[in-house]
């Protein structure tokens, strides 16, 4: 394969597998607190749209207008050609595909030093300012639906000062997780915004882990009162762990979207998965921490073990892997366990595996990599199945379609690793962020 392709591949990889967390918030990263974690609802996105929409979804609207002509991010001698991309972005727009895979890189390595010449190419500024028109788009779009979720969707997506404000304020009237959710991964500072505590949510729904790992942040002083408590009633109350995550991308894809690769197609797809990428992790070490802490006692011991099955149930990797992480400090006192997570270990290590290798060239085929456009579909299949199957379900599927051996995948990440998942780290490193 040309280095252009593969730079290529190595670039559209990091936004389809990964997202450009910049891309979701107004004016770089975005301001998330590291208390909300990434979840997939045992519900599925469907019933969310229902929630939303008592009648059921929404008819669709006829898919957005082409973006405007450009203007006011270029120089007048970049304009025409700035307006030539636009026009035709799968054809003359290849142009910006070309300036980025002539910019001076080492290797097939794509650091911040690239990323950051590539931000600076008029091609991607003419994905810029479509991306920016695509958000303010869907936020007009949601407050047109009028419904709570959309209105507080549209402050999510929007993500600036007086939206954030008046996020907090929705979620502080309403009896609705799901906004008390997107409230928390958009905190306020500016003065006159008080952002909602976050002891709100287990209030609201007692029976998400999620809330009580949120509320395990510990606040000041009395951090590991808050965290001992936490857990103690996520291991009595909780019954799913829900972080509303897939729920929030499955009511953005009910947005109309252009369908036809382009520029504004791509613009969109690429703001949706920069959103979902930028949903915040959590500071998982509270819960770590805590279980280790209670390693001699039979009751912590079984506080942690209901934990761990909650969490892996979930369908995110990170949430798997946290499942592991827990199970490594119980399994000692809990040996008739062993049996159940050694089989959820070889289940990860062969997901893991399949995730970190053969998925890409699964998702972007050599075919895909012919045309500037051609990774789109790509793209918007991603965002699909993350909505309707969540990321462990997704891989796990395409592993399972690939014809796999899940026991010689999970040799290959115990060969490479030098030990299994239930075993720490080599050499041992703090679990946790």
């Amino acid at each position: 394969m040309p280095g252009g392709q593969r730079m290529r591949r190595a670039a559209i990889a990091a936004g389809v597998l990964l997202g450009a967390a910049w891309l979701a918030a107004p004016g770089g990263g975005p301001e998330a607190p590291a208390a909300v974690a990434p979840a997939a609802a045992p519900s599925a996105p469907a019933s969310a749209a229902r929630e939303s929409f008592p009648g059921g979804r929404p008819a669709a609207a006829a898919p957005f207008a082409q973006v405007a002509a450009v203007a006011g991010r270029f120089t007048p001698a970049e304009q025409a050609l700035a307006q030539r991309m636009q026009a035709d972005w799968c054809g003359f727009g290849a142009a910006a595909e070309r300036q980025k895979e002539a910019l001076p890189v080492g290797g097939e390595r794509i650091g911040p030093a690239e990323m950051a010449m590539q931000r600076e190419t008029l091609g991607e500024r003419v994905l810029e300012e479509a991306r920016e028109q695509a958000r303010q788009r869907f936020a007009q779009a949601l407050r047109q639906r009028g419904d709570l979720r959309s209105l507080a969707l549209a402050d999510y997506v929007l993500a600036d000062a007086p939206a954030r404000s008046r996020l907090q304020e929705r979620a502080r009237r309403s009896t609705d997780p799901m906004v008390t959710a997107l409230a928390l991964q958009r905190p306020c500072s500016e003065a006159g915004c008080a952002p909602i505590e976050a002891s709100q949510w287990s209030r609201l729904e007692p029976a998400n882990l999620q809330a009580w790992l949120t509320l395990m942040q510990g606040a000041p002083g009395r951090a590991h009162t808050q965290r001992d408590y936490a857990l103690e009633r996520a291991a009595s109350e909780a019954r799913y762990s829900r972080s509303y995550q897939r729920e929030t991308l499955a009511l953005l894809m009910t947005l109309p979207l252009v369908q036809a690769p382009g520029l504004v197609s791509q613009a969109e797809l690429e703001l949706l998965n920069g959103l979902n990428s930028a949903w915040a992790l959590p500071a998982y070490r509270p819960l770590l921490d805590a279980c280790r802490a209670g390693v001699r006692e039979p009751q912590s011991v079984a506080r942690c073990t209901v934990v761990a099955d909650l969490m892996w149930a979930q369908e995110t990797m990170i949430e798997r892997a946290l499942a592991m992480a827990v199970a490594r400090v119980v399994l000692p006192s809990r040996s008739g366990l062993r049996p159940i997570w050694e089989g959820r270990a070889r289940r990860y290590e062969a997901v893991s595996e399949w995730s970190q290798s053969g998925m890409l060239a699964q998702l972007l085929p050599d075919e895909a990599l012919a045309s500037p456009c051609g990774h789109l579909p790509a793209m918007r299949t991603m965002l699909v199945d993350l909505a309707e199957r969540g990321e462990w379900g997704r891989t796990a599927d395409g592993l399972r379609d690939a014809g796999l051996d899940e026991a010689e995948l999970s040799a290959r990440w115990r060969h490479k690793a030098g030990r299994s998942a239930l075993e720490p780290s080599r050499p041992a490193s703090a679990a946790g962020r």
